[in-house]
């Protein structure tokens, strides 16, 4: 369903608005890291519905956070953990979202923390300006250059190609994010003009990495000579390295680019890293003990127990990055003829809402860095407001409301999750928990590429699933809960859903925004489809050895990394 046009904005009104959301979000507070805390004061947030942070017509510069280059030293790999397995090597049509695609890919603007300001906002990658003059359409400025790692070169056709790709391949699941986008021009080898169907606020964030690293630029040479099977293999970007080797379900291999157009302090080009091995470790404690001897560098999702053990390590640094949440969250398929589908069947989802006890779930697993959720959207983000209606734990309620779906006796159904320790962990007391209501629920494992496949095939009951927070809501709602979102695995469809993702989308205001998300996530509450119970603040480690990792939205960025 296309956007409505919401019709013409003056130029000044829509600079003043982008100006308005910047400072709003310079202000907001970030995500508590533990329930009895508050949010940190002056905690780095987004900036979501500023489409060219602080201009309307240049890409802001942050503060550099580089080391000092007398400290600098070039060579080494750097060993890495990944949680998830690689289901293929193209950005554009994975499911999974891709901590290391920015190794080998580039997108055409970054999302960077401003260290002035404790924002993050969008600035030059390979655009290195752009100009909103016109509030539907934007001129992209491309850097020169730029080399893939395959030789072709990066321009404006190059560009172009990625564009309609994201927004027109029948397996791309970056469509959500495209869908504003109504054609790409050219208008000389290293300047093309996005012209979008409406205006749309987060253009530019959706245009960052933030959608889970799917606005990559590949290779369209490497296309051209071997299609999508092609791009499916082997990542050929004009990132800081290049693919070398991908042994499945074990690691990949990526090794310096030479020709990289980025510049290190040193006045050579990055990064300065010879080679970073990214290792495939599902279990979370599995990867805490090769952090400690030593055989990884650098993980992520440290699940609560593993921290003090983290922290006790004197070769480690523990981190938390309290703007950013992992999110436990349930999901019901809606496909007609699954058994809780349909109207008939919504108490007895909401009874398994109301069934789980938030507040005992964040406490036994978060241990000091959980905290009960309520909703997909956290504090920082446009639309998140206490005044969203919830599910509380109400066991009596639960009850009554299995009695009222015709289920006084229970009933029998099937969980699937993803094989990793802190979801296996969630579904064991999800199961004790909807035992007391009548809920008797059979868990059955896979792990994360089978999982996702399972989903979209649509046989399946109920699942759990691990979601994080994104940059602007668009990015989260829209993606989980529109109908045509790649993340609504729960194949939920509602045309008033659809009608209030646009309204936010075309909506620049960000008190206008706020009111419109509020609504939508009401409509998710009524619906019951999904449900949300508990959230961990990101944590990261890293060997001390390994210098000039900068604090990013999510992921983990190595182009000036270097190990001592």
């Amino acid at each position: 369903m296309a956007r409505p046009n919401v019709g013409k904005t003056t130029y000044v009104s829509f600079v003043a608005l982008i100006i308005a959301a910047f400072l709003l979000f310079a202000c907001a507070p970030a995500a508590p890291t533990a329930p009895a805390k508050a949010p940190a004061a002056g905690a780095p947030t987004a900036a979501p519905a500023s489409p060219g942070g602080a201009s309307p017509t240049a890409a802001p510069k942050p503060a550099a956070t580089a080391a000092p280059a007398a400290k600098i030293k070039r060579g080494g790999t750097a060993r890495v953990h990944r949680i998830t397995d690689w289901e293929h090597m193209d950005p554009h049509l994975s499911q999974i979202s891709r901590p290391d695609a920015l190794l080998v890919y580039d997108t055409l603007v970054d999302l960077q923390k401003d260290e002035k300001t404790g924002t993050f906002v969008p600035v030059p990658m390979l655009a290195t300006s752009w100009d909103l003059s016109n509030p539907k359409s934007i001129v992209f400025k491309l850097r020169p250059g730029v080399k893939f790692h395959d030789g072709s070169d990066f321009n404006a056709e190059v560009a172009k190609w990625n564009l309609d790709r994201l927004r027109t391949h029948p397996k791309s699941f970056a469509k959500e994010y495209t869908d504003a986008h109504e054609s790409v021009e050219i208008i000389d080898p290293q300047t093309i003009r996005l012209n979008l169907k409406y205006p749309y606020a987060p253009v530019l964030m959706n245009l960052t990495n933030a959608p889970d690293d799917k606005p990559m630029m590949v290779s369209k040479a490497q296309w051209d000579k071997e299609g999508d099977d092609g791009l499916a293999k082997k990542s050929v970007g004009t990132g800081p390295f290049s693919f070398a080797e991908w042994a499945t379900g074990d690691h990949v291999t990526y090794k310096r680019f030479p020709d990289y157009w980025m510049k290190g302090d040193d006045g050579q080009s990055l990064p300065y890293l010879d080679q970073v091995i990214v290792r495939f470790i599902q279990d979370t404690s599995v990867a805490v003990v090769e952090m400690k001897a030593g055989n990884l560098d650098y993980m992520e999702e440290i699940s609560a127990k593993d921290v003090p053990s983290i922290k006790s390590t004197p070769t480690l640094v523990y981190e938390e990055w309290p703007w950013q949440f992992s999110l436990y969250m349930f999901a019901f398929n809606a496909k007609p003829g699954a058994i809780l589908a349909g109207d008939k069947m919504k108490p007895v989802r909401q009874a398994i809402l109301q069934a789980v006890d938030k507040n005992a779930l964040a406490n036994t697993l978060g241990l000091g860095i959980g905290r009960p959720a309520y909703w997909h959207l956290g504090p920082g983000n446009i639309g998140y407001s206490e005044k969203v209606p919830k599910y509380d734990y109400n066991l009596d309620k639960a009850k009554q409301l299995m009695a009222q779906a015709g289920y006084p006796n229970g009933i029998d159904l099937n969980v699937d999750i993803t094989a990793r320790t802190e979801d296996i962990q969630n579904a064991q007391i999800y199961q004790q928990m909807l035992e007391k209501a009548g809920v008797r629920i059979t868990i059955t494992q896979q792990d994360r590429v089978a999982w996702g496949a399972k989903m979209r095939s649509g046989d399946w009951q109920m699942t759990t699933l691990r979601s994080n927070l994104r940059a602007d809501p668009d990015q989260v709602l829209a993606f989980r809960f529109g109908s045509k979102g790649s993340g609504n695995y729960a194949a939920w469809s509602n045309a008033d859903m659809d009608k209030c993702l646009q309204e936010g989308a075309s909506e620049f205001d960000p008190a206008k925004r706020q009111t419109i998300y509020e609504r939508c996530q009401g409509i998710v509450y009524d619906d019951a489809y999904y449900g949300f119970e508990w959230a961990r603040v990101m944590t990261k480690a890293r060997n001390k050895r390994l210098q000039g990792v900068p604090e990013r939205w999510w992921e983990w960025y190595l182009t000036k990394a270097w190990l001592e």
